[in-house]
């Protein structure tokens, strides 16, 4: 293995570190060291040769290429992470985990698991690993292999970070939080006629279902935006 290639191999194997899906824990690493060789064999004849390092550099340069890759996939998985969250955020605001506590629902994820396993399902059946491969090409005409991305770069990436993620968090949870408020004050006006409306176990599964509803209207919408990975990248922005 050449020196190109190992500097492939090496922002290959921190893309499979971060990329959507490939990240879950139930993936075992030599799955992921493994779809990283195949990447990195495939992409180094493309790439430009690059300069003969001794050993203290080409360990720099291992480590930089690693850590570039794991940034082009931490940007990639915004999207999912933000599905993931507007999910949590709509069972905390439906009082999803806490509402029966003796049912052993404390640490229920049910909308947090729902959007997240659309996404990645949709990233993974309608081709939205393509536009991250892309981008994974594509880097070493922005950043050679073996090269170093600048300070102000860096930090421009990482204040993308946490924009881009409540963005997605936004765009996914505010549907159903609008009909859930919608139907809450609904409720809240029909019972300061009819008294027995006020009762916790009439609204709730009224809310939920609402909440559910929308989450089932809108999940083609979902299998849309999960096929087209946001990408955050540290020399462009968001996509």
């Amino acid at each position: 293995m050449t020196q190109t290639t190992l500097l492939v191999f090496a922002r290959a194997a921190g893309l499979m570190a971060r990329a959507p899906g490939f990240s879950h824990p139930s993936i075992p690493a030599v799955v992921r060291a493994a779809f990283a060789l195949a990447l990195a064999f495939a992409e180094s004849p493309f790439v430009a040769p690059a300069r003969r390092l001794d050993t203290a550099a080409l360990a720099f340069a291992i480590a930089g290429d690693a850590a570039i890759g794991a940034a082009i996939g931490f940007g990639a998985s915004l999207l999912y992470d933000g599905a993931y969250y507007a999910g949590r955020t709509i069972d905390d605001y439906l009082g999803v985990r806490g509402s029966v506590p003796g049912a052993n629902v404390t640490s229920s994820q049910a909308y947090g698991r729902l959007w997240s396993y659309a996404f990645l399902a949709a990233f993974v059946l309608l081709d939205g690993w393509v536009p991250l491969i892309d981008a994974f090409a594509g880097s070493f005409a922005h950043v050679a292999a073996g090269a170093a991305i600048g300070a102000a770069d860096w930090t421009r990436f990482a204040l993308a970070l946490p924009a881009t993620i409540l963005r997605a968090a936004m765009l996914v949870a505010a549907p159903a939080i609008a009909v859930a408020a919608t139907v809450q004050l609904g409720l809240a006006a029909i019972s300061r006629v009819v008294p027995r409306f006020a009762s916790f176990s009439l609204a709730f599964p009224v809310v939920f279902g609402s909440a559910l509803a929308v989450a089932a209207a809108t999940l083609p919408i979902a299998a849309r935006l999960g096929a087209q990975p946001w990408l955050v990248l540290p020399w462009a922005t968001a996509r």
